[in-house]
This record gives structure tokens, sequence and C-alpha cells, in this order.
């Protein structure tokens, strides 16, 4: 499967912009940004009730953050961005809005596998020429050797990753603006 020419110049913009935001990253956070705008979010959820477990458990244990970017956008072939939880929760965003905006993502998103083989091929090009930077570039042949051995799997940050940016984010499918996500009747909307 060849890369659409958009994609590929929108995966560049997207490990750009990454690089420069997230200069402590590290190549497993590369890679997991792309993962996710290949896959969506389908991939963290086994059952709905399981996913709203996790997030309220989450929810209570994470600050407000009332300075911190609320979404950042993260799609590549369709609409994508990382909802980040302490900025949700400083603007009074509900947490059952949250995660039913990420459920409707979880079944809505349409993932595509076939590209992600290549979007890895691309990031360690980017990599070695040093136009996207991570602190562990030395250790890129063992991370391919490891990735194409395992069949290119679902990864979770780097622990460099969590101790200097925290995060904490769902992935949603529809861009959260004013007011459409605030406080609701808790079903989601």
């Amino acid at each position: 499967m060849l890369m659409e020419p958009t994609v590929r110049n929108r995966a560049l913009e997207l490990l750009s912009t990454h690089s420069h935001r997230y200069p402590a990253w590290r190549i497993v956070d590369a890679y997991k940004l792309l993962f996710q705008a290949c896959m969506g979010p389908g991939h963290s959820v086994s059952d709905s009730a399981e996913a709203r477990r996790r997030l309220f458990s989450e929810w209570n244990q994470i600050p407000a953050a009332p300075g911190k970017v609320l979404q950042e956008d993260v799609g590549l072939h369709a609409p994508l961005w990382r909802l980040h939880l302490g900025a949700a929760k400083a603007q009074g965003i509900a947490p059952d809005t949250v995660l039913g905006e990420f459920l409707r993502c979880v079944h809505a998103f349409p993932r595509r596998p076939g590209i992600l083989v290549h979007m890895w091929s691309l990031l360690m090009g980017e990599i070695r020429s040093g136009r996207v930077a991570v602190t562990d570039a030395a250790d890129l042949d063992v991370a391919d050797l490891r990735l194409r051995e395992s069949g290119f799997p679902m990864p979770r940050h780097s622990a460099a990753f969590h101790q200097t940016y925290s995060p904490a984010y769902r992935l949603v499918g529809t861009a959260v603006r004013g007011t459409s996500l605030r406080e609701s009747t808790g079903n989601g909307r």
C-alpha cells in the first residue's frame, strides 16, 4: 500500500510539531503518536464499563490544569484530538461528556493499520536525518527490530515522557470548542 502524499505531509507536520512541543520524548512516544493517528483509540478499550472506570479513576486523581491546552490535533487521515483531562476539568467539562466523546471515537474512527508500517519507516528516516529529535535516537535500530518482530503493537508512553509531561488525555474525534462539551446531563451531550 502506498502512502498518499497528503497523509505523508500531515505525518511530517505532526512529527515536527510534537518534536518541538515535547523535546524530552523518546522513540516510543513518537511511534505512539503515529500509532494513534493510524489506529485511533479503539486499541485502548476492552469494554465501556472498564473505560468509564479508568477515566473516572484518572479524573479523580488529576488536578484541574487551567493553563494547559485543552486539545492537540493528532489527526492524520481523519479528525482526531488528544483531549487533555486536566484542562477539560478546569474548563468545567463533565467526565461523562469526555467519556461519551471518547467512546464515539472508539466506534467511529476509521483505522488504517496498512499505513502504520509506512509511518514507522517515515519516522525512522526523520530521526536519522535529524529533522525529528528524540532523546534515544541511538537506539533506533533496536527499536525497529523490536517493533517489526512484535508486529507493531500498541505502545505506552515512555517513563521519561510520563515524568516530564504527565500525560492524561483521551482521544476524541470531535474538536472541543466553546461550551459544546460543558457540564451536561451526564449522557455525553
